[in-house]
């Protein structure tokens, strides 16, 4: 069997060459593959609409939203062929967030889960598993760990002092965690559990002294590109990739500003592939299963004749223009008004589902994707019950006699459903992402 390597974290990703892959491989991805589409499908209930638009021409580039870690199996889920129930691919190439390959991701991930099953699923690596179901490492600047810059600043320059690796702020946090006694601090003693707290803080470069940043820059841009230049050569050899060119998950539930790799991708191919934009819209406001809704909207081509600035700006358009109006965001809307930012209103029940009926019907006309359930009588009183439920559960309302609602006291606080962002801004902005959109296209 035939590989290209390629460096990564000090270990080595695999590529095997087209139609050399064992059957063994292939029958381990398969099971894989099943396992995901199951827990998948048991976890959410997922709509998909639009998959006469994915025409399954290699090589396709598939762009799109980026709203939970659990986009990436979703969309494979939603567009892989199947053979009955049972997924048989082939399965895209997938761009993928680099700290997932690390040894010792599970612990750092899931902070809520208790220390000692952290402790204990932190040993494996899931970088094979990755690999099998092509996922592949792209570097994102911004969201890499002091952690993840500190490794790199010991491979690129050496075991430095921090002094002259961290700026004095920085060097005064990794200090108060030291052991008493402790001094010459060199960067192998820091990375160690003991100094977490710290490491994990994102935005690592920024914390780096003038004259680290400047060594370790040219060796960021080189991983940058050598793994860019990996899914160039996935295009270039008739393969799909997936990619969200937001680079990052959005806590807020705005669409964020695209990154360079999207442009990178169509200009650098030998063969510009299609471009396939893909909306995914989490209704997760209720109680019980999260309603997942996967839009799949027409290819667009021709784009890399285009400047970058109009590229971003029709891929973004397309993707958030085929995001879904959901009862939550509907419900949201009128809530947030009803209430007001000083908290003094109410609103009921019978008001929430007057509301969401009228305004289905409006945005439906205006040729967006709107939930199913907002125009069937009993199943949005069945939602809107279940929208006010965790609005209750998680603080943002009360409730007064009858079917009369208040603000809470956890109505303008932070919660951590989706994001870093309150459950009812999230909803409120990704609503408000969706009618500017269709504003901008009705006046172009």
């Amino acid at each position: 069997m035939g590989f290209r390597t390629a460096d990564w974290y000090g270990g080595r990703w695999l590529i095997a060459e087209p139609g050399r892959e064992g059957l063994a491989r292939r029958a381990v991805r398969r099971v894989l593959m099943q396992a995901f589409d199951t827990a998948v499908r048991l976890s959410h209930q997922v709509e998909v609409t639009g998959l006469e638009h994915y025409s399954r021409t290699r090589p396709t580039l598939i762009v799109a939203s980026h709203r939970r870690d659990t986009d990436g199996p979703l969309l494979g889920s939603a567009l892989i062929d199947r053979r009955g129930r049972r997924p048989v691919g082939p399965l895209p190439h997938f761009v993928a967030r680099e700290d997932l390959f690390r040894r010792g991701f599970l612990r750092e991930y899931l902070t809520g889960w208790p220390r000692p099953l952290r402790e204990l699923l932190g040993v494996i690596n899931v970088a094979p598993v990755l690999e099998l179901l092509h996922a592949h490492p792209m570097r994102r600047i911004p969201e890499r760990s002091l952690w993840e810059t500190l490794e790199d600043v010991r491979a690129v320059c050496g075991d430095l002092p921090i002094t002259e690796v961290l700026r004095p702020r920085w060097v005064e946090e990794v200090r108060r965690l030291a052991p008493r006694g402790a001094a010459g601090l060199k960067v192998s003693d820091v990375l160690k559990r003991r100094y977490r707290p710290v490491l994990r803080l994102r935005y690592g470069l920024s914390k780096l002294t003038r004259e680290c940043f400047r060594a370790i820059k040219p060796h960021e841009r080189q991983v940058i590109e050598a793994q860019l230049g990996r899914f160039v050569a996935l295009l270039d050899r008739g393969e799909s990739v997936q990619l969200e060119p937001e680079g990052t998950v959005s806590t807020d539930g705005s669409f964020h500003r695209i990154r360079n790799g999207l442009y990178t991708l169509l200009a650098r191919a030998k063969r510009p592939p299609p471009v396939l934009p893909v909306g995914i819209t989490y209704d997760f406001i209720c109680s019980g299963c999260t309603r997942v809704f996967v839009n799949v909207g027409p290819e667009l081509t021709g784009l890399e004749a285009l400047p970058r600035r109009e590229v971003n700006a029709r891929v973004a358009r397309a993707i958030r223009a085929l995001t879904t109006v959901t009862v939550s965001q509907l419900a949201t809307r009128h809530l947030l008004e009803a209430v007001g930012p000083a908290g003094g209103g109410s609103v009921t029940a019978a008001e929430l589902e007057a509301c969401v009926a009228e305004q289905a019907l409006r945005w439906r006309r205006r040729g967006l994707q709107v939930d199913p359930r907002a125009f069937d009588e009993r199943e949005r009183r069945r939602r809107v019950h279940g929208y006010l439920q965790y609005c209750v559960r998680h603080g943002a309302l009360v409730r007064r006699r009858g079917d009369v609602f208040v603000a809470g006291a956890g109505s303008r606080r932070g919660h951590g459903g989706p994001g870093e962002a309150h459950f009812l801004r999230y909803a409120h902005n990704e609503f408000d992402g969706i009618a500017r959109c269709t504003a901008g296209a009705a006046s172009s």
